[in-house]
């Protein structure tokens, strides 16, 4: 099978598979792997509502409570900018903006796996399979840094924010 960072394009495959919301527990290893990057993601986000809290003079609850009245990433992200823009020099600013795309991109990768519907196959025993519309893609055991390096890659976005 491919081994890749995330899950993989998985080409041609013709065998017998079978989905339901159970199933990825006979793989525990790989179904570890899912939550392992919603928990990376919510790392990020604890980190990022902390971060505008600290920066804006915005009491950390009530940063809690604008971000979770907000469940659309792109707005959150938006309503937060803009409100940074008011409260922090230009150079932190800008820094944000900048990391904001990374942030964005990093979560098309999360919802694929998070909110994936998530196959198995007799055919494919180290493997996950997910359902996309067209085509599958497959997380293998063989590649055991998968999760580990999304949640690196989330922690080491380019942010810096300590001005």
């Amino acid at each position: 099978m491919p081994v890749g960072i995330m899950p993989q394009p998985l080409k041609n495959f013709r065998g017998n598979w079978r989905s339901g919301g159970r199933l990825v527990l006979e793989r525990p290893e790989l179904a570890m792997r899912i939550g392992l990057i919603a928990t990376a993601w919510s790392y990020l986000e604890n980190y990022i509502i902390i971060m505008f809290s600290n920066h804006s003079g915005i009491p950390l609850e009530s940063a809690f409570i604008i971000h979770d009245s907000i469940t659309n990433l792109q707005i959150r992200l938006s309503v937060i900018r803009s409100i940074m823009k008011q409260r922090v020099p230009n150079s932190l600013y800008k820094n944000l903006v900048a990391v904001e795309q990374d942030i964005l991109k990093r979560a098309g990768e999360r919802n694929a796996i998070v909110h994936g519907a998530w196959a198995i196959s007799d055919d494919l025993p180290d493997d996950l399979i997910r359902q996309p519309l067209v085509g599958h893609i497959v997380w293998s055991r063989q590649n055991r840094r998968s999760s580990a390096d999304f949640g690196r890659s989330v922690r080491n976005l380019p942010f810096d924010f300590h001005h």
